[in-house]
């Protein structure tokens, strides 16, 4: 497929490669919640059964050992000793009277050399582990362990099939001496399986849930299609004028607004994501399973935020519509724009701070809608750059309307793109998203907005030392505050 055909393709079916570029997206987050829960939960498992035979090792060298010890093998003396040892029997008569009631199917007893002095299976008696990492771990007074899915075990009592062990690499201890290392294999099969129970459950609810939003985003951008369709058959085709703005017009053109059925697919998704990461963390607060569905969160924010940019990228480029004019508070607008922001930076360890003179703002007739999405971008553009410091949003109410300075201490751009983006907006020639980025399309979307209110927008920023973003707006004096 050469070039042309692939790009006419996209520009005729765009709902198609968005749909597949979010299927993809979640089946890897759906892998990644998959592959962190059931590591973490037989992480548990294994940190579990470790502390329980270091717990089970010290009861039986305070119970057990001083009875043990004469009927090894002198240390030192090999592994044919090991193997001609006459009293092994009485060896498994003390271990098994002391593993009845434990979990425990089988024993190994070594000493310093590596020598498998006594194991519950005898074929390995004499065997030498010198080499094996655990035991060199234990040898220096450590304790190591694994688990592992066996297909066959021998037991005190029986070969076993199909099972998954701990098998937890223990010093034996007297006084401030290390005399052997004792192996114990721990049965978890039962552990094992429940769990991966309830990853199975997790994971299908997940794809239930992913599913649904998939068809919800698919269902919304195919109604979205056949009206814009009809729309195009009522229309005809369009002055020459009009197809200049189209063509400049931002890649996704078929997003007619900010309040489209993907934004709020994509919203819910979101909501869904946070809810399910919220009950996890209820759960086991210790558990790193949150993780993948954290950055799941965060990718379905990108996602919102990209769709969020667009449609009013397009509202603002193609529908052209006069500012209204309503009554409302400015504080109360301004309390409630800052304070997911002002969360969201103080998640960061980012300091906020709002400032308004004078302290009591007022009220004002203006377009609040598009003052509020004005913040709302502003604000967001911050949040999302600063990873350190402080963000300060400064309102002044002037003669003719506001005066909003954001000065934040992020990394900062270029004051060259500030000023090619500033130009392209002026001059109709927009960049396309994977030119400008995100940010940069947010920052056109604000001096577009700031425009459209009659207003003015100063960028300035030196990369390194922070940004301070300056809009001016006119508003009227108001008598009320819209409530």
């Amino acid at each position: 497929m050469n070039t042309d055909s692939w790009k006419g393709t996209l520009a005729r079916h765009p709902l198609w490669w968005i749909l597949s570029a979010t299927v993809a997206l979640l089946v890897t987050v759906l892998a990644m919640h998959w592959q962190v829960l059931v590591r973490d939960l037989r992480t548990v498992v294994q940190q579990s059964t470790e502390e329980a035979n270091k717990t089970l090792t010290r009861v039986f060298v305070n119970e057990s050992w001083d009875r043990v010890r004469p009927l090894l093998p002198p240390a030192g003396s090999g592994p044919e000793a090991a193997r001609a040892n006459p009293r092994v029997p009485e060896i498994e008569e003390i271990v098994r009277r002391f593993s009845r009631t434990t979990d425990v199917l089988k024993v190994k007893i070594y000493d310093l050399d590596g020598t498998t002095v006594y194991s519950s299976d005898r074929v390995q008696i004499g065997e030498n582990k010198s080499r094996n990492p655990g035991f060199q771990a234990s040898a220096r007074g450590q304790v190591a362990s694994e688990l592992t899915h066996r297909g066959r075990v021998s037991a005190f009592d029986a070969e076993l099939h199909q099972r998954d062990l701990v098998s937890t690499y223990v010093p034996v201890r007297v006084g401030d001496r290390i005399e052997a290392v004792l192996e114990i294999y721990s049965d978890r099969t039962g552990s094992i399986a429940f769990l991966d129970q309830i990853a199975a459950e997790q994971a299908w609810s997940l794809v239930i849930l992913l599913t649904g939003a998939v068809a919800l985003m698919l269902a919304g951008g195919l109604v979205l299609q056949h009206l814009r369709a009809r729309q195009a058959d009522a229309a005809g085709l369009r002055a020459s004028a009009d197809q200049g703005a189209e063509t400049s017009a931002p890649p996704v053109r078929w997003l007619v607004g900010a309040d489209d059925p993907i934004a709020r697919a994509v919203e819910d998704l979101n909501w869904e994501i946070a809810a399910l990461k919220s009950a996890s963390e209820a759960r086991d607060p210790s558990s790193r399973d949150t993780d993948a569905l954290g950055r799941a969160q965060a990718l379905a924010e990108d996602i919102h935020t990209w769709i969020r940019t667009a449609a009013d990228l397009t509202h603002l480029t193609h529908e052209r519509q006069a500012a209204r004019r309503d009554a409302f508070s400015i504080d109360e607008l301004l309390d409630a724009l800052v304070a997911l922001p002002a969360r969201k930076a103080a998640g960061r360890g980012v300091q906020f701070g709002l400032y308004k003179y004078p302290a009591t703002l007022g009220a004002a007739e203006g377009d609040s809608a598009r003052i509020a999405s004005l913040l709302g971008h502003l604000l967001g553009l911050s949040v999302a750059v600063t990873r350190q410091g402080r963000i300060d949003l400064k309102v002044l109410r002037t003669p003719s309307g506001l005066r909003i300075d954001l000065i934040d201490s992020s990394e900062g751009w270029p004051q060259q793109k500030l000023d090619e983006l500033a130009e392209a907006w002026d001059t109709g020639t927009l960049p396309s998203p994977s030119e400008a980025g995100l940010d940069g399309l947010r920052l056109v979307l604000c001096r577009g907005l700031a425009q459209g209110l009659g207003g003015h927008a100063d960028f300035r920023s030196t990369p390194g030392h922070g940004s301070r973003l300056s809009i001016d707006v006119p508003l009227e004096a108001g008598t009320t505050t819209g409530q």
